[in-house]
């Protein structure tokens, strides 16, 4: 939404710079011969009406935990996203540690958003659970558009899950993910972490929901996450 009141105030200014009345039997005339400026407000209004035009309209905004740096990038892109009242009506927090909810929490009302628009999915402690518990938790809210606000390959790997609960008709084909990417890490171990994780996935989900959420490997990949990627001990 910044970049299409950006480029819609650079179209006035430039057209209004541009603007040279010539006045010729009574009849005001404006002379744009050969106008940069002029040339230039028109390509800033067709940019404006392309972003206005293209800018996704979201039901809700999810966060899954992860680490703190990760949490604070996380819910920085949530914000940058949440219109406060012209955007997504909730913030949804996704992930089973209290301190690292807590974390979000508070940065969020700090930023001003409402605590009746933030809702809070205690009982995960997977990318999976992250979206079984959360469709759980925004049932009643008749969401469709869910943004979601983490790394790319996190993303991929939600919207495989998302993939497949539509498969199973755990949720209806016109549900959609949105996409709020962070800036990716550059950690050796984080990109191993995430290239496991990825071929556990594809694996576990090929043979269903019910399954890949019974044969979670809790304990190989959080040890591996949390020595590598959020660097716990």
């Amino acid at each position: 939404m910044f970049f299409g009141f950006l480029f819609l105030t650079l179209s006035v200014i430039s057209f209004l710079l541009s603007y040279n009345p010539n006045f010729t039997g009574g009849v005001i005339g404006i002379n744009t011969d050969s106008s940069l400026l002029y040339l230039s407000s028109m390509i800033f209004i067709v940019a404006s009406l392309f972003v206005f035009a293209t800018k996704q309209t979201l039901d809700a905004i999810m966060i899954p935990t992860g680490g703190y740096e990760e949490n604070s990038k996380r819910t920085g892109k949530a914000l940058e996203e949440y219109d406060f009242g012209r955007g997504a009506k909730y913030v949804l927090i996704s992930g089973g540690t209290p301190a690292q909810d807590l974390q979000i929490y508070r940065k969020l009302r700090q930023a001003g958003v409402e605590r009746k628009n933030i809702k809070l999915e205690g009982k995960s402690n997977s990318t999976l659970d992250n979206v079984l518990y959360s469709l759980e938790t925004l049932k009643e809210t008749g969401v469709k558009d869910l943004g979601i606000a983490s790394s790319k390959s996190h993303l991929n790997r939600f919207e495989k899950v998302i993939d497949r609960a539509k498969k199973e008709g755990i949720v209806g084909g016109d549900f959609r993910v949105h996409r709020l990417e962070i800036p990716p890490s550059e950690s050796a171990g984080k990109k191993l972490y995430e290239f496991i994780a990825d071929l556990a996935y594809r694996y576990k989900l090929s043979k269903g929901l019910k399954y890949a959420q019974s044969h979670q490997s809790k304990s190989l990949l959080r040890r591996i996450r949390n020595k590598f990627v959020y660097k716990e001990k």
